[in-house]
Protein backbone atom coordinates (compact mmCIF):
# COMPACT_ATOMS: atom_id res chain seq x y z
CA UNK A 1 0.00 0.00 0.00
CA UNK A 2 1.25 3.51 -0.86
CA UNK A 3 2.62 5.19 2.18
CA UNK A 4 1.31 8.45 1.03
CA UNK A 5 -2.60 7.03 1.05
CA UNK A 6 -2.63 6.52 4.79
CA UNK A 7 -3.56 9.66 6.62
CA UNK A 8 -3.05 9.14 10.51
CA UNK A 9 -6.53 10.60 12.31
CA UNK A 10 -6.52 13.91 13.41
CA UNK A 11 -6.25 14.30 17.28
CA UNK A 12 -9.30 16.23 18.56
CA UNK A 13 -8.28 20.00 19.22
CA UNK A 14 -8.08 19.83 23.27
CA UNK A 15 -9.25 23.24 23.71
CA UNK A 16 -12.80 22.27 21.96
CA UNK A 17 -12.04 18.87 23.67
CA UNK A 18 -12.49 20.71 26.92
CA UNK A 19 -14.80 23.23 26.09
CA UNK A 20 -16.99 20.09 24.90
CA UNK A 21 -16.85 19.02 28.91
CA UNK A 22 -17.51 22.17 30.28
CA UNK A 23 -20.49 22.82 28.13
CA UNK A 24 -22.00 19.00 28.79
CA UNK A 25 -21.75 19.56 32.46
CA UNK A 26 -23.31 22.76 32.63
CA UNK A 27 -26.33 21.11 30.07
CA UNK A 28 -26.81 18.22 32.09
CA UNK A 29 -27.19 20.43 35.58
CA UNK A 30 -29.49 22.51 34.07
CA UNK A 31 -31.50 18.91 32.77
CA UNK A 32 -31.54 18.01 36.18
CA UNK A 33 -33.23 20.91 37.27
CA UNK A 34 -35.69 21.79 34.28
CA UNK A 35 -35.84 19.29 32.31
CA UNK A 36 -39.59 18.84 32.12
CA UNK A 37 -39.53 22.43 30.64
CA UNK A 38 -36.81 22.24 28.01
CA UNK A 39 -38.11 19.12 26.63
CA UNK A 40 -41.62 21.08 26.74
CA UNK A 41 -43.61 19.04 29.08
CA UNK A 42 -44.06 21.91 31.66
CA UNK A 43 -43.80 26.06 31.79
CA UNK A 44 -41.38 27.06 33.74
CA UNK A 45 -43.41 29.10 35.67
CA UNK A 46 -45.25 29.19 38.94
CA UNK A 47 -48.72 29.05 37.20
CA UNK A 48 -50.70 27.96 40.29
CA UNK A 49 -50.67 31.63 41.27
CA UNK A 50 -53.20 32.34 38.35
CA UNK A 51 -55.62 30.21 40.82
CA UNK A 52 -55.23 32.29 43.65
CA UNK A 53 -58.86 33.76 44.79
CA UNK A 54 -60.26 36.52 42.57
CA UNK A 55 -57.52 36.39 40.52
CA UNK A 56 -57.80 34.42 36.94
CA UNK A 57 -58.75 30.82 37.02
CA UNK A 58 -62.44 30.26 38.55
CA UNK A 59 -63.39 28.34 41.91
CA UNK A 60 -64.85 25.11 40.55
CA UNK A 61 -64.51 21.73 41.66
CA UNK A 62 -61.69 20.68 39.49
CA UNK A 63 -59.62 23.55 39.53
CA UNK A 64 -60.62 24.85 43.67
CA UNK A 65 -58.48 28.12 44.45
CA UNK A 66 -56.14 28.45 46.65
CA UNK A 67 -52.47 29.98 47.64
CA UNK A 68 -49.38 28.53 46.42
CA UNK A 69 -46.91 27.48 48.96
CA UNK A 70 -44.18 29.95 47.85
CA UNK A 71 -44.85 33.54 47.78
CA UNK A 72 -41.99 34.94 46.45
CA UNK A 73 -41.92 34.19 42.66
CA UNK A 74 -44.71 35.65 42.21
CA UNK A 75 -43.62 38.38 40.08
CA UNK A 76 -42.37 35.76 37.59
CA UNK A 77 -46.31 35.57 36.40
CA UNK A 78 -47.87 38.53 37.40
CA UNK A 79 -45.23 40.93 36.34
CA UNK A 80 -42.57 39.55 34.01
CA UNK A 81 -44.21 37.46 31.86
CA UNK A 82 -46.83 40.14 31.12
CA UNK A 83 -44.29 42.36 30.32
CA UNK A 84 -42.19 39.78 27.86
CA UNK A 85 -45.60 39.30 26.22
CA UNK A 86 -46.48 43.54 25.99
CA UNK A 87 -42.56 43.41 24.45
CA UNK A 88 -42.97 40.62 21.85
CA UNK A 89 -45.25 42.61 20.55
CA UNK A 90 -44.34 46.02 20.17
CA UNK A 91 -41.03 44.31 18.98
CA UNK A 92 -43.02 42.75 16.11
CA UNK A 93 -44.70 45.96 15.45
CA UNK A 94 -41.33 47.55 14.17
CA UNK A 95 -41.38 49.64 17.98
CA UNK A 96 -38.69 48.90 21.13
CA UNK A 97 -40.81 48.84 23.96
CA UNK A 98 -39.61 51.74 26.14
CA UNK A 99 -43.10 52.94 27.37
CA UNK A 100 -46.58 50.77 28.38
CA UNK A 101 -49.84 52.47 28.30
CA UNK A 102 -51.47 49.96 29.90
CA UNK A 103 -50.47 50.80 33.33
CA UNK A 104 -51.55 53.94 35.22
CA UNK A 105 -52.31 55.65 32.47
CA UNK A 106 -49.04 55.56 31.04
CA UNK A 107 -45.71 54.26 32.50
CA UNK A 108 -41.94 54.07 31.15
CA UNK A 109 -41.42 50.14 30.53
CA UNK A 110 -39.19 49.25 33.21
CA UNK A 111 -37.99 46.14 32.34
CA UNK A 112 -34.63 45.31 31.23
CA UNK A 113 -35.00 46.19 27.63
CA UNK A 114 -31.22 46.45 26.63
CA UNK A 115 -30.51 42.62 27.84
CA UNK A 116 -29.35 40.29 25.69
CA UNK A 117 -31.10 37.70 28.03
CA UNK A 118 -34.47 39.62 28.13
CA UNK A 119 -34.49 40.11 24.36
CA UNK A 120 -33.79 36.18 23.99
CA UNK A 121 -37.33 35.37 25.65
CA UNK A 122 -38.59 38.33 22.89
CA UNK A 123 -38.01 36.32 19.93
CA UNK A 124 -41.44 33.91 20.55
CA UNK A 125 -44.40 35.15 22.82
CA UNK A 126 -44.73 31.26 23.56
CA UNK A 127 -42.79 30.89 27.10
CA UNK A 128 -41.07 27.38 26.14
CA UNK A 129 -38.07 29.73 25.15
CA UNK A 130 -37.42 30.51 28.87
CA UNK A 131 -36.13 27.43 30.16
CA UNK A 132 -33.63 27.66 27.21
CA UNK A 133 -32.36 31.15 27.96
CA UNK A 134 -32.34 30.17 31.00
CA UNK A 135 -29.70 27.58 29.97
CA UNK A 136 -27.79 29.99 27.76
CA UNK A 137 -27.43 31.96 31.15
CA UNK A 138 -26.12 28.94 32.68
CA UNK A 139 -23.38 28.73 30.17
CA UNK A 140 -22.46 32.30 30.25
CA UNK A 141 -22.06 32.39 33.72
CA UNK A 142 -20.48 28.27 34.07
CA UNK A 143 -18.04 29.43 31.79
CA UNK A 144 -16.51 32.65 33.18
CA UNK A 145 -16.34 31.66 36.60
CA UNK A 146 -14.24 28.68 34.63
CA UNK A 147 -11.77 31.32 32.62
CA UNK A 148 -11.23 32.99 35.82
CA UNK A 149 -10.91 29.96 37.98
CA UNK A 150 -8.69 28.77 35.61
CA UNK A 151 -6.56 31.47 34.44
CA UNK A 152 -6.61 33.53 37.50
CA UNK A 153 -7.03 31.61 39.84
CA UNK A 154 -4.68 28.94 38.82
CA UNK A 155 -6.31 25.91 39.57
CA UNK A 156 -5.97 22.32 37.19
CA UNK A 157 -8.52 21.36 34.78
CA UNK A 158 -10.87 19.42 36.35
CA UNK A 159 -11.28 21.39 39.78
CA UNK A 160 -11.76 24.43 37.33
CA UNK A 161 -14.78 22.15 35.67
CA UNK A 162 -15.92 21.04 38.92
CA UNK A 163 -16.97 24.69 39.63
CA UNK A 164 -18.27 25.60 36.02
CA UNK A 165 -20.90 22.95 36.45
CA UNK A 166 -21.73 23.48 40.10
CA UNK A 167 -21.75 27.55 39.92
CA UNK A 168 -24.91 27.67 37.77
CA UNK A 169 -26.42 25.02 40.31
CA UNK A 170 -25.78 27.07 43.35
CA UNK A 171 -28.59 28.32 45.94
CA UNK A 172 -28.59 32.06 44.67
CA UNK A 173 -29.78 31.15 41.10
CA UNK A 174 -32.32 28.50 41.77
CA UNK A 175 -33.79 30.86 43.79
CA UNK A 176 -33.53 34.14 41.58
CA UNK A 177 -34.54 32.10 38.43
CA UNK A 178 -36.38 33.70 35.84
CA UNK A 179 -35.83 36.91 37.86
CA UNK A 180 -34.62 40.23 36.35
CA UNK A 181 -32.38 41.25 39.39
CA UNK A 182 -29.61 38.94 39.40
CA UNK A 183 -29.16 38.63 35.52
CA UNK A 184 -25.95 40.82 35.85
CA UNK A 185 -24.71 38.55 38.49
CA UNK A 186 -23.44 35.95 35.15
CA UNK A 187 -20.93 37.97 33.67
CA UNK A 188 -19.41 37.88 37.41
CA UNK A 189 -15.99 35.38 36.32
CA UNK A 190 -16.30 37.48 33.00
CA UNK A 191 -15.62 40.65 34.73
CA UNK A 192 -13.26 39.35 37.46
CA UNK A 193 -11.30 38.25 34.54
CA UNK A 194 -11.15 41.37 32.92
CA UNK A 195 -10.05 43.32 35.85
CA UNK A 196 -7.15 41.18 36.44
CA UNK A 197 -6.04 40.99 32.77
CA UNK A 198 -6.79 45.17 32.75
CA UNK A 199 -4.25 45.24 35.87
CA UNK A 200 -1.66 42.88 34.39
CA UNK A 201 -1.35 45.04 31.20
CA UNK A 202 -3.19 43.16 28.45
CA UNK A 203 -3.30 45.71 25.83
CA UNK A 204 -7.13 45.24 24.67
CA UNK A 205 -8.39 44.03 28.19
CA UNK A 206 -10.13 47.70 28.89
CA UNK A 207 -11.87 47.04 26.06
CA UNK A 208 -13.28 43.90 27.64
CA UNK A 209 -13.89 45.38 31.17
CA UNK A 210 -16.22 48.30 29.54
CA UNK A 211 -18.36 45.45 27.54
CA UNK A 212 -18.83 43.40 30.04
CA UNK A 213 -19.58 46.32 32.41
CA UNK A 214 -21.59 47.48 29.93
CA UNK A 215 -23.45 43.98 29.74
CA UNK A 216 -24.14 43.69 33.84
CA UNK A 217 -25.26 46.82 33.73
CA UNK A 218 -27.86 46.61 31.15
CA UNK A 219 -28.54 42.50 31.77
CA UNK A 220 -30.73 43.34 35.36
CA UNK A 221 -31.51 45.90 38.02
CA UNK A 222 -29.18 48.12 38.75
CA UNK A 223 -28.59 47.73 42.66
CA UNK A 224 -27.84 44.25 41.88
CA UNK A 225 -25.38 45.38 39.07
CA UNK A 226 -23.80 48.09 41.35
CA UNK A 227 -22.96 44.81 43.98
CA UNK A 228 -21.23 43.54 41.10
CA UNK A 229 -18.98 46.25 40.08
CA UNK A 230 -18.62 46.61 44.09
CA UNK A 231 -17.12 43.07 44.27
CA UNK A 232 -14.91 43.83 40.89
CA UNK A 233 -13.83 47.31 42.65
CA UNK A 234 -12.28 45.64 45.54
CA UNK A 235 -11.10 42.32 43.38
CA UNK A 236 -9.11 44.98 41.80
CA UNK A 237 -7.63 46.63 44.69
CA UNK A 238 -6.46 43.36 45.62
CA UNK A 239 -4.82 42.41 42.40
CA UNK A 240 -2.85 45.88 42.70
CA UNK A 241 -1.92 44.78 46.01
CA UNK A 242 -0.41 41.73 44.83
CA UNK A 243 1.15 43.29 41.91
CA UNK A 244 2.77 46.49 43.50
CA UNK A 245 2.67 45.35 46.96
CA UNK A 246 3.90 48.27 49.53
CA UNK A 247 4.25 50.51 46.30
CA UNK A 248 0.83 50.58 45.23
CA UNK A 249 0.55 54.19 46.49
CA UNK A 250 3.24 55.28 45.01
CA UNK A 251 2.03 54.26 41.55
CA UNK A 252 -1.75 54.99 41.81
CA UNK A 253 -1.43 57.07 38.67
CA UNK A 254 -0.08 53.95 36.87
CA UNK A 255 -1.48 52.28 33.47
CA UNK A 256 -2.93 49.75 35.44
CA UNK A 257 -5.53 51.98 37.69
CA UNK A 258 -5.76 54.48 34.30
CA UNK A 259 -7.03 51.02 32.47
CA UNK A 260 -9.54 50.35 35.72
CA UNK A 261 -11.23 53.50 35.78
CA UNK A 262 -11.13 54.08 31.34
CA UNK A 263 -12.64 50.33 31.53
CA UNK A 264 -15.68 50.98 34.22
CA UNK A 265 -16.26 54.32 33.09
CA UNK A 266 -16.68 53.02 29.33
CA UNK A 267 -18.77 50.60 30.41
Amino acid sequence: MNEEMVQPGRRPNPRLLRLAIILFGIVVGQFLLYGPSLMGRKILLPLDFLAMPSCYLPDTLETPNGYPHDQVSGDLVMQYEPDRIFAVKELRAGRFPLWTPSQYGGVPFIAPKYSPFFLLTCLTPSPRIIPWVQLLAAMVAGTGIYVFVRRVVGVGFWPATLVAWCYPMSGFFVFWQGHWGPAGTYWLGWLLLAVDRTVRGGRVAPVGLAMVTGLVLVSGHLDVAALVLLVSGLFGLWCLWEMNGVRLWRRVAGKAVLGLVLGWGLG
